[in-house]
């Protein structure tokens, strides 16, 4: 007679050691330092903050069963992820920069300020739990003190007192707590405690393409139907006549910018008909009051002419 024996099976909540705490820790500090580092470097930033994202999010959907904390790093990674779409969008059109000066952008910074300083304290508190399941004796406070390191640098981001030491010490400090989290995962890691369970619809590969096929249409959609000003051209029903064309001559000759001179009418070229003397004054005025999000002074470019007329002292 054959017997057989019924092997218990596993724990739900278990899988296969491989991948590692190590290995899944890695994927979401790599996640923090390239969503929380700023360049202002065209495009650079818009890229460090979308990979730096979807590092998170596929990083805390790997654990996101093993305790409540971790669940909710990895909603607010989630809905970060979400909102993603619609900047990025917004960030291809003509209205970023009314956008970001309007009440409604400074709410969504704010907005945005929460959802990461949420994220930051979840996972220190995730990895308590994490430390007490697994039964190692590394500490977490590197976790604890990446928050106290978001909190002081939004203050220093609105008081303006970082300096380039300061801005060194800061940087330290981040690498610093970054490293001892590492460090904490790698203990989890050789105790032996294995990752969740989960059942996965889809492939990181699947939602890495869907993130960034969502986040390419909407940058499309975007620069494709809200990059320009609409135009209302009017044809001239008749080309410029020989006078226009000799007033614009002598004009130009005496030193009249072009750049004025083809934006007048036929009625101002006759007030400057006989002009002996022209006087250009050009200068730039900047407007730090309404500095927008990215840094950047919006400027006004000035130009006064004068015309000194054959008949008239000058106009």
């Amino acid at each position: 007679m054959e017997t057989y024996h019924v092997v218990p099976n596993a724990p739900e909540s278990r899988s296969d050691p491989t991948p590692s705490w190590q290995t899944t820790m890695t994927q979401i500090l790599w996640g923090l330092a390239l969503s929380t580092l700023t360049l202002e470097i065209p495009l650079l930033q818009e890229l460090l903050s979308f990979l730096g994202l979807l590092l998170l999010y596929l990083g805390f959907r790997a654990v996101r069963r093993e305790n409540k904390w971790l669940f909710r790093c990895y909603v607010f990674t989630a809905v970060r992820c979400i909102a993603l779409v619609p900047i990025f969008a917004l960030n291809a059109t003509i209205f970023q920069n009314q956008f970001y000066t309007s009440d409604l952008g400074y709410l969504t910074n704010l907005a945005s300020m929460f959802l990461v300083l949420a994220t930051l304290f979840s996972l220190w508190r995730g990895l308590l739990q994490l430390r007490k399941a697994s039964g190692v004796e590394a500490s977490t406070r590197a976790a604890g003190g990446l928050v106290v390191w978001y909190v002081g640098l939004a203050l220093l981001s609105v008081v303006g007192m970082i300096g380039l030491f300061g801005f060194f010490v800061l940087i330290v400090l981040y690498v610093f707590c970054l490293y001892r989290i590492f460090r904490f995962s790698q203990a989890v890691t050789a105790a032996g405690y294995p990752l969740p369970r989960l059942r996965a619809w889809l492939s990181e590969g699947r939602l890495a393409l869907c993130f960034t096929g969502c986040i390419l249409v909407g940058v499309a959609g975007g620069f494709l139907f809200f990059h320009s000003y609409s135009m209302d051209w009017m044809l001239l029903s008749a080309p410029p006549s020989s006078q226009e064309q000799e007033i614009k001559e002598k004009l130009r000759d005496l030193g009249f910018p072009d750049t004025v001179l083809n934006d007048l009418s036929m009625e101002d070229l006759q007030d400057c008909q006989g002009a002996q003397q022209v006087v250009v004054d050009e200068y730039t005025r900047s407007f730090e009051e309404h500095t927008t999000s990215d840094g950047k002074v919006p400027q006004l470019h000035l130009t006064g002419i004068g015309v000194q007329l054959s008949e008239e002292p000058e106009r």
